[in-house]
């Protein structure tokens, strides 16, 4: 079983998502006492906002991908790669603005834009 949990709040353990998140992960871990873990912090860790040179990433066969646009994709593949390999995922979401924190929004952005 492999869990991936996506923490969105900059407010880190003080935060009422971060806190419903792991007791989340707790309830899901005592169920699957092997499950494997794997946590993305985009709060610290932000994925780069979608641009044209993701986009041009995407489009662009792989044999002439620039250093640039190689750098732009790997962004999107490893979270692709991510949630295809995960079973349950875990997403620690504040409300910031009355939306969600625009961190999770650029995930979004390039998972839903790389998907095969």
């Amino acid at each position: 079983m492999k869990i991936l949990r996506l923490v969105t709040s900059f407010r880190g353990n003080d935060s009422q998502s971060f806190q419903l998140g792991n007791t989340v992960v707790e309830m899901i871990k005592a169920q699957y006492k092997n499950a494997d873990i794997i946590t993305r912090n985009l709060a610290k860790n932000e994925m780069p906002h979608f641009n044209d040179v993701h986009f041009t990433s995407f489009i662009t066969p792989v044999e002439n991908l620039s250093d640039e646009l190689k750098n732009a994709v790997s962004h999107s593949d490893k979270a692709v790669k991510e949630l295809i390999d995960s079973d349950i995922i875990v997403i620690d979401v504040p409300m910031y603005n009355f939306s969600i924190p625009s961190s999770l929004k650029a995930w979004i952005d390039h998972i839903v834009c790389k998907l095969p």
